[in-house]
């Protein structure tokens, strides 16, 4: 996942507040929300979670969009944080659904823009919002954005990680350990263990409804934004990506895809890997992003 408001190269954030509540959905159901404010916004940006991650991580990732006039409004999945039930991919749906339409853009915040933010899985549940919503977001920014699920890639990717292991003399014949390494591979800054994902405790998650979700369930069928102006940054490099294709023909798939929901998908693919780790693609994706946003809202 991109950063590209870290620490080492970008400009300290503008004065602000967090504020913090929660939302009840349709079943009474808890949903823990964080606001980043500014002394005078703009617009808003709307960003949903990575699995495993809270909605700190992204005010922290976005805290830089102050500058650009923005707050910024994220919030925990069911089984994060203090947002009670437990997870699964359709409940992760459900929750950014309520969150987007309880966004009163007349009283809440005048005429502010509002704006969608999202990186890898969480923009299946922002694309899923925005078209039950009738397309609410002046513009959307996906990083590195996943689309579908699609099982039987994960496997040939896996075995592709796998065969690589065996030809560098690597590979384990314990194949808990593969798995291990496969999935540290994926997810290189999460702590993970038996018990815990991130902040996502097992106990927490409903693993028979991932399971479905994940083999049986397609969350954007039938969704295309036909109106919303978007920005897609990826990574060219992209192992985790590609799983479903080899790199030579993995920008063509892949821009396909993104453009088969999103017709108005502009693209600015970036020499990097996954996670943007050079500090020098980190400053180029946020000026993209800003550059993106400012546009939008000229005239």
């Amino acid at each position: 996942m991109v950063n590209p408001g870290g620490k080492a190269d970008s400009p300290p954030a503008p004065k602000h507040r967090i504020v913090r509540g929660e939302r009840r959905d349709a079943k009474n159901a808890r949903i823990e929300w964080a606001r980043l404010k500014t002394a005078s916004p703009g617009g808003l940006v709307f960003a949903p979670p990575l699995i495993g991650g809270s909605c700190a991580q992204q005010l922290h990732l976005l805290r830089w969009t102050g500058w650009l006039g923005f707050d910024v409004l994220s919030f925990n999945y069911s089984g994060h944080g203090r947002s009670s039930g437990k997870f699964s991919l359709g409940n992760s749906l459900q929750n950014t659904l309520t969150m987007a339409s309880g966004i009163d853009r007349r009283t809440q915040d005048g005429n502010a823009r509002l704006v969608g933010f999202a990186g890898c899985y969480a923009a299946m549940p922002l694309l899923f919002a925005a078209k039950r919503l009738a397309e609410p977001f002046e513009r959307i920014v996906l990083v590195n954005p996943l689309i579908d699920l699609k099982p039987f890639a994960v496997l040939r990717s896996f075995l592709s990680y796998y065969k690589s292991l065996v030809a560098n003399g690597a590979a384990k014949r314990n194949v808990a350990h593969v798995l291990k390494q496969y999935t540290d591979f994926l997810f290189p800054h999460i702590d993970k263990d038996k018990e815990t994902f991130g902040v996502l405790k097992r106990r927490r998650t409903c693993l028979r409804k991932v399971l479905f979700d994940f083999f049986l369930f397609d969350p954007l069928k039938g969704v295309v934004l036909a109106d919303t102006p978007v920005l897609c940054l990826y990574a060219s490099d992209d192992r985790v990506l590609r799983a479903h294709s080899n790199r030579r023909e993995h920008r063509r798939h892949y821009e396909s895809e993104i453009r088969r929901v999103c017709p108005r998908a502009r693209f600015h693919p970036v020499e990097s890997d996954h996670f943007f780790s050079a500090p020098r693609i980190r400053r180029m994706a946020r000026d993209t992003i800003a550059s993106f946003l400012s546009a939008s809202f000229e005239g």
